[in-house]
């Protein structure tokens, strides 16, 4: 994937970001890519929600699996005019309640991690609610590459999702490893899903990552067991947005790479701009700044493509 392909489609996962918030319902449709019609993946237990999206441009198929981040990202925004009051209600709504509180660092699958891998608790409980339903639309569809997004919130579970769909859809998305034998079938332990007979890492280059002000999802074990199996992995941070601070480097928890920034990082306005920053807004118009400069098709003009229908 070249930079302008990468950039052409962090905008558009930005804006599907953006528009998940907006109404999730089964009358929902894109307004920016009228094309893609949408199926709704819920886990109401968690209030988990994604939108999965396919279409069609040449003799590629594409997923779009994008999460949607919690009402409370949505809803802190009315008070900016109240700057102290929008402060506290952003840190305990959107950053204490669901990242910072108490909750362990586990391994989700049978066995045991032979990294080390370890992730946040309420992380992987909100992926767990959707994740036999993302499973079936994968097993049952003919894409063969996949884009995995989310804003902030929503960025956590689309790590969990991508490094997922590794382990257990590597082969349909295009394994890569140098000499690397061939895969068992059907595997039943994350940790092995795409590991040779012989312990090589198997990556996947049609799985691609593109998170918005996410904070951190595991571990030192998990970044290094992550990073080498999606390597397209695209982490976004805007400005002085404040959740991707969280949880901190003391608490045990590490970023994936890479890291992508956007905006200006210091401002004289430094408290206000640390939660006006996490605002999905201003990552679409980073990164539609971006693209009209490096001369990439402007959103716009991205619907000329053919729709995948279910």
């Amino acid at each position: 994937m070249n930079a302008n392909e990468m950039l052409k489609d962090a905008l558009k996962c930005a804006i599907l970001s953006k528009e998940a918030y907006d109404d999730f319902s089964p009358r929902f449709r894109s307004r920016t890519f009228p094309h893609m019609v949408p199926q709704l993946v819920e886990g109401r237990k968690t209030d988990t929600q994604c939108l999965v999206l396919a279409e069609q441009i040449a003799a590629v198929t594409q997923l779009f699996i994008v999460f949607r981040g919690s009402d409370s990202e949505r809803d802190w925004g009315i008070n900016l005019n109240f700057r102290q009051a929008a402060a506290e209600y952003f840190k305990q709504e959107v950053v204490k309640e669901a990242i910072l509180e108490e909750k362990q660092q586990v391994y989700p699958y049978p066995g045991r991690s032979q990294s080390g891998a370890k992730m946040h608790q309420g992380f992987v409980d909100a992926y767990a609610s959707v994740r036999d339903a993302i499973h079936e639309v994968i097993q049952t569809h003919p894409a063969t590459r996949v884009a995995v997004a989310g804003h902030s919130l929503g960025g956590a579970v689309a790590t969990l999702c991508a490094v997922d769909l590794q382990y257990n859809f590597g082969p349909k998305f295009g394994i890569i490893s140098a000499g690397a034998r061939a895969m068992e079938p059907a595997p039943t332990s994350a940790e092995g899903a795409a590991q040779t007979a012989d312990g090589a890492i198997q990556t996947a280059d049609g799985i691609t990552l593109y998170t918005f002000g996410s904070p951190r999802v595991g571990n030192g074990g998990f970044r290094e067991s992550f990073n080498r199996r999606v390597p397209q992995s695209f982490r976004f941070v805007y400005g002085m947005d404040l959740v991707p601070t969280f949880p901190r480097p003391w608490q045990n928890y590490s970023h994936v790479d890479q890291e992508y920034r956007l905006g200006q990082r210091l401002r004289f306005d430094f408290i206000t701009r640390r939660f006006q920053d996490h605002k999905i807004e201003n990552y679409i118009d980073a990164l539609r700044a971006e693209a009209r400069e490096a001369g990439v098709l402007e959103a716009e003009d991205l619907v000329g493509v053919r729709a995948q229908r279910w």
